[in-house]
């Protein structure tokens, strides 16, 4: 299963897919009878996703210069757009909204897992940390990870052994 089912280019969907072994999700994106059949909605319906419960905080508030605005803008929108590295740095470097983070996160019940979105591979190394610090077991995952320490860390967070995952890319 990937979040990202449709990458930029044809040739690169095709690779992907046929990672997957071909195997597409076909919806009744025409079905009326009430029940939610967006992939989203057959997915939980059948016992692959969980419904999480997302909770948006307060953050950063960051302006791009002329420069950051430009090459955010010459990226185009969708699976390519990315903040330039100069913001990504400036909002994950931001003390305040990051106690906020962890703030939120050590107000869980001991028993709930949360998986953390960062800016950058090392805010999510850094948050990761600082859960550590507070005495909540936590793991940073990235595509730098390497194969076998990404899967052992999902599988410590799967067996509720590690209560926080901070992810990026």
């Amino acid at each position: 299963l990937t979040a990202a089912p449709f990458k930029t280019g044809a040739k690169d969907t095709t690779v992907l897919r046929t990672l997957f072994g071909k195997n597409v999700l076909q919806i009744r994106p025409d079905a009326n009878d009430g029940e939610d059949w967006s992939v989203t909605g057959y997915l939980r319906q059948i016992g692959v996703l969980a419904r999480a419960r997302h909770e948006t905080l307060g953050g950063a508030n960051v302006a791009l210069d002329e420069a950051e605005l430009q090459a955010f803008l010459n990226a185009g929108s969708g699976v390519g757009a990315w903040l330039p590295t100069t913001v990504e740095g400036r909002i994950a470097g931001d003390r305040e909204r990051n106690q906020t983070l962890i703030d939120s996160i050590c107000s869980l019940p001991d028993d709930w897992p949360a998986i953390v979105f960062a800016v950058s591979v090392a805010h999510a190394q850094v948050l990761a940390a600082q859960l550590k610090m507070r005495g909540i077991e936590a793991a940073a995952i990235s595509s730098n990870t390497a194969p076998g320490a990404r899967h052992h860390h999902i599988r410590e967070f799967r067996k509720g052994r590690t209560r926080v995952l901070t992810n990026y890319g």
